[in-house]
Formats: C-alpha cells, structure tokens, sequence
C-alpha cells in the first residue's frame, strides 16, 4: 500500500497501465499491408462513390473509457495504436488511402506515435500516401474543383478535441468533425458512416484470431495473479 495515493495520483497511474497493458496486447511493428489494404478496399468497394473519413482519437483516452487508446475503426484500418490527430480519407472513386498525420500533439509526446511521415508507413501500412495533416483542406479543396458531386461519410461523430488545420479550428469544443466539414465546404454533402465498418470488423481473419487467443490469455494470467495475491490488509 501506498501511503502517498492521491485520488489523481491514482487515476494518472491507471491510465499509465491501461495503456501499457494495450500496447503489449497489440505488436507494433508487425502489421501486414496486403491485410490492410484489404480492409479498406472492402470498404470502399461497398462505398465506391464516397470519400470515407476515419480519424483517429482526437487526445488520450480517460481512464472511465473502456477498451485500448485508439479508435477502434481507426485501428482496424491502420493498426496504428497511439497516433493521435491523425486522419484517414479512403476515395472510393480512386481507390486511394491517404493518411493525414500530425507532427506531435502538444502535452503527450510520450504516447504520440512519431515519425510517421514519409513512404516508409506507407508501404509498411499499404497507404497510398502518408502526409502531413496541414496538407488536408487543400486535399480536399484539389478534389471538390475535379469533381462535380462530392459525399463524405465520416465514421465518428465525437467532438473534436484539437483541429484539423483550415478546417477544424471551432469555438464550440462540441462540435464534430462532420459539422466543422459541413461549414468549411457547404457545398460537400457530409453523412455520417453506416453500418458497412462494423459488419466488416466483425469478421475476423486468422491473424485477428490468434491474436484475440493470446489477449486472452494475458487477461486470465493477470486475473489468476489478482486472485492469488488478495489477501486481508491488502491493497
């Protein structure tokens, strides 16, 4: 027992832990790209006619939150666990992934996911391109002037948080990204996602499989080694 617990102190420490335990859960470095591009062509094979926009979480996770840090839409389609701010715009027409990534997020450096710039994630992640996320507005202006119809479907309906350049700088922190799209390009029609990503989530493929399995079994060794432990007087 810790005689110098703060409530604070407390929460900090298991926010710490819960993001290690996700970190040792899901193996970075190891995703495979042709499983990835998979993904999101099956996406947008559904979607053929839309820009699909998935972003990643927008700051940490509250302890109060279940599950691991990241967005789970946007780690099925990255498997990038700690990027925070980042945006993934797949163009059904063109059959394209870009990933809009911020340089670092001001106050948790340590859990940003750097130097993810540059051809290397994109060809360890199957992206078409990797860029900056201040690169996004004139992405978007670039395709709105070369088409005539323009729909965004956005995954996520939660606040923003921090902003997308051009785009995202709102007095109302209550404000999301499909109203912030809306207002900055009244002429695109925004919708929010269906249920396409969440059908597709749901099937699993052998790698998902086995890696379910040995969270699995992390989880009931910590269990067993939570059980053992109590004792009276402990904490």
């Amino acid at each position: 027992m810790l005689g110098s617990e703060t409530p604070g102190r407390t929460r900090f420490l298991r926010s710490v832990t819960s993001l290690w335990l996700c970190r040792m859960l899901l193996p970075h470095g190891q995703s495979v790209p042709e499983e990835l591009a998979e993904r999101r062509n099956a996406l947008m094979s559904q979607l053929p006619d839309a820009l699909i926009i998935v972003t990643s979480r927008w700051d940490l996770k509250d302890d109060t939150e279940p599950n691991c840090q990241q967005d789970q839409s946007f780690y099925y389609l990255t498997e990038l666990s700690n990027a925070i701010g980042a945006v993934l715009l797949l163009d059904g027409p063109m059959r394209e992934a870009t990933l809009f990534v911020a340089d670092e997020h001001p106050g948790v450096q340590f859990f940003h996911a750097p130097g993810l710039l540059g051809d290397s994630t994109a060809h360890r992640l199957g992206l078409t391109r990797v860029v900056g996320v201040d690169e996004f507005q004139g992405f978007v202006d670039t395709l709105i002037a070369q088409r005539s119809n323009v729909t965004v479907l956005v995954a996520e309906e939660r606040p923003l948080v921090t902003g997308i350049p051009g785009v995202g700088e709102v007095a109302n922190r209550g404000a999301t990204l499909r109203s912030a799209l809306q207002a900055r390009w009244p002429r695109l029609q925004v919708d929010t996602l269906g249920p396409e990503l969440r059908h597709l989530r749901a099937i699993k493929s052998p790698r998902e499989i086995e890696r379910m399995r040995r969270a699995g079994s992390a989880a009931v060794e910590a269990l067993l080694a939570g059980i053992t432990a109590v004792a009276p007087g402990k904490t």
